[in-house]
């Protein structure tokens, strides 16, 4: 993910705790990104393999 790649025309606030902010922090700085950047990668990359699971589980359904 580049900066800014697409239009973010919505804000999330979350509450995290001062260790886990921390490391968000830490690990942002390691791959030079931004904290937000980092954070919606995790999102986006949780909401793909949320989604193949529940794919498999409903495929497996029908298969039976």
């Amino acid at each position: 993910m580049t900066k800014g790649p697409e239009k973010r025309d919505r804000k999330l606030s979350i509450r995290l705790s001062s260790a886990t902010l921390e490391r968000l922090r830490v690990v942002a700085k390691l791959d030079h990104r931004a904290m937000s950047d980092w954070a919606l990668l995790a999102v986006e990359e949780a909401i793909a393999r949320a989604e193949s699971k529940h794919a498999r589980a409903r495929n497996k359904t029908k298969a039976d």
